[in-house]
């Protein structure tokens, strides 16, 4: 099946008429996701399922504070309040999970991940409706990192800027 007809398959299996309202993404997002391999779909009992591999990079600071995802403020001004530990970044095809780290550290906290030591903790698989895209099930593959920052490296928060217009703001908390 090529890209073109998995989409229109997708339209049809989905209620699209959901994405893009409250704090659901867009269909056009998840096709970019597609498109760029962080989401493959696959189809199971004739339903869609979005299969997802990505790296969590649990950080903490120097006094011992943990790093979170406060929130989301999309282009159209929609906020999505997240309340995440850490860092999270869905991995590229064939991409090693730990380069996947080094990779989320650079886009999400603008840091050089090359000054820090990333340990590995373990691998967790699951699956569940997803938060971001209604009515489509996702099979999720974490692979699960910690670290520190040192003060040299501290801010009091942390602001990613998407291309798409997106920010998501990262803050310290006890």
């Amino acid at each position: 099946m090529n890209q073109s007809e998995l989409l229109d398959k997708l339209r049809y299996a989905l209620p699209i008429h959901l994405y893009g309202v409250g704090v659901a993404k867009s269909f056009p997002h998840l096709c970019r996701e597609i498109e760029n391999g962080e989401t493959q779909i696959i189809w199971e009992n004739s339903q869609p399922l979005r299969v997802v591999q990505f790296v969590f990079v649990e950080i903490l600071s120097h006094d011992g504070k943990t790093l979170i995802e406060d929130r989301q403020e999309f282009a159209d001004g929609r906020i999505r309040r997240r309340g995440f530990r850490g860092i999270s970044e869905k991995l590229k095809p064939s991409e090693d999970s730990l380069d996947g780290a080094r990779r989320g550290i650079i886009k999400e906290l603008g840091l050089n991940p090359e000054l820090l030591k990333l340990e590995f903790v373990g691998m967790d698989i699951r699956e569940k409706e997803s938060g971001s895209y209604p009515g489509l099930m996702t099979r999720y593959t974490k692979f699960h990192y910690k670290t520190e920052i040192p003060l040299e490296m501290y801010q009091d928060q942390y602001i990613e800027k998407s291309p798409d217009g997106c920010k998501t703001f990262f803050v310290w908390q006890q």
